[in-house]
């Protein structure tokens, strides 16, 4: 044991004894032999994650050797006793901050790619491109929230290690402060503001998106508790973050108590419309992905905020309505309770054509994939007009947005038929009769 104590050489004020030298060797070949282990089995674990690209997973292999090589380093550096600077040593806390920011980078890919793509990856209705409203990519809204929170995380540690904080705003006097912040309350705001994101996340596409496929409930009902849910818990979360800025919550709801008083009155359609979004999200008579006709347009409803909705026409003109319209006015909500909509072409033929061909012509032309087959189309014998026999063609189709679109293609393919069938349209006309008085001969 004593030729284990016994010193090897000398570098600066440094004593080399063997044991340490040997200590260092076990410490290193450990640490090769964990990471080769490790790296031999995530490599096949990973190319087996088929949501999970090549590129990714090499990724996740070279941050777990940074962190190895940053974990043997200040192990080496409490082996051998290296002290630059005795009070603090810096040397260490270097080390010791390259490991946590290494560390935060494989829980970051692990939270990223692991559990948050592979959960959208596998997902159904994401797979189904012709879903307009899946196409906002909250994948990436909460990847980024993660990765903020676990570097803003790694900061916090760090600071702490080098005792590093100091005020960034103090208002008041020196020994009466009314209000100060320092560096600390403010990533603590931070870290406060995207646990609650990140929670909201799990809330909104983990525990309720299960629920709801299990009790099969519709899109608009889904989006209107998800939006209720974000903003009861951004409200929270608005509340704890300025908690933990320093601010005094009870001298804050005191001066916003007659603020808001004077706010009300100078933004009442304001706050209608507010209350509007909140009678829309809960009583549901307008939801997402509804064909609603208002205003003189036709449109499809693809958000509702607390404020205003936004409803995409037939041009695909993004229109921003407020809710108290959706609310008070008149609207025409086609998708509430059929899924198929009666519509109707009235058209006119002369006097004297064959009316029984005239209805088989008309049902022959809606023989298009676009209208529905139950219920059947039908034509009715409406009036005897002027000039013209009235007849009228109904047919059934859940295609409501282009529904100018599908009778377009109806009346070319009734000018076809008709022009086939020497059928003649008849057009408005106007015989005068000029009656000419005799002249007196006298």
């Amino acid at each position: 044991m004593e030729n284990l104590d016994t010193i090897l050489f000398s570098i600066w004020d440094l004593d080399i004894r063997a044991h340490q030298i040997i200590t260092v060797l076990l410490i290193v070949i450990l640490n090769v032999t964990l990471f080769r282990w490790l790296r031999l089995y995530l490599k096949p674990k990973v190319k087996s994650w088929t949501t999970i690209s090549a590129e990714n997973g090499k990724k996740l292999i070279k941050i777990i050797r940074l962190f190895f090589v940053f974990i043997t380093f200040l192990i080496l550096i409490y082996v051998l006793k290296i002290n630059f600077n005795p009070n603090p040593n810096y040397l260490v806390y270097f080390f010791q901050a390259l490991s946590i920011i290494q560390f935060a980078r494989i829980l970051d890919w692990v939270v990223s790619y692991y559990f948050i793509h592979r959960n959208y990856a596998k997902r159904d209705d994401l797979k189904d491109k012709s879903r307009p409203l899946k196409t906002i990519d909250v994948e990436s809204s909460a990847t980024k929230t993660v990765q903020f929170l676990v570097y803003a995380l790694a900061i916090i540690i760090i600071f702490e290690k080098f005792n590093f904080d100091f005020t960034l705003i103090s208002v008041g006097l020196q020994d009466d402060r009314i209000f100060e912040l320092k560096l600390s309350n403010l990533l603590g705001a931070i870290v406060i503001y995207l646990i609650g994101r990140l929670i909201i996340w799990i809330v909104t596409n983990l525990v309720l998106y299960e629920y709801f496929k299990q009790k099969k409930i519709d899109i608009g009902a889904q989006y209107a508790v998800n939006q209720l849910v974000s903003y009861i818990s951004y409200f929270i979360i608005i509340l704890f973050t300025l908690s933990a800025l320093g601010i005094n919550m009870t001298l804050l709801w005191g001066g916003a108590a007659a603020l808001l008083v004077g706010i009300g009155l100078g933004l009442q359609s304001t706050f209608n419309d507010f209350f509007s979004g909140i009678v829309l999200l809960s009583e549901r008579t307008v939801k997402v992905g509804d064909v609603v006709q208002m205003e003189g347009f036709v449109g499809t409803i693809r958000k509702i905020g607390l404020r205003a909705s936004i409803v995409e026409s037939r041009d695909s003109v993004s229109v921003i309505v407020p809710n108290s319209n959706l609310v008070n006015q008149r609207v025409v909500n086609w998708s509430q309770l059929n899924e198929h909509i009666r519509f109707h072409i009235t058209i006119g033929v002369a006097y004297g054509s064959d009316t029984a061909l005239v209805k088989k012509l008309l049902l022959e032309s809606a023989i298009l994939p676009q209208i529905s087959k139950t219920p059947l189309p039908f034509v009715r014998f409406i009036d005897f007009a002027d000039s013209s026999l009235i007849f009228e063609l109904y047919y059934f189709s859940d295609n409501l947005i282009n529904e100018h679109d599908i009778k377009s293609q109806i009346r070319f393919k009734i000018d076809e038929l008709f022009r086939i069938n020497k059928i003649k349209i008849p057009f408005p006309q106007t015989e005068v009769y000029v009656h000419q008085e005799p002249k007196n001969p006298s």
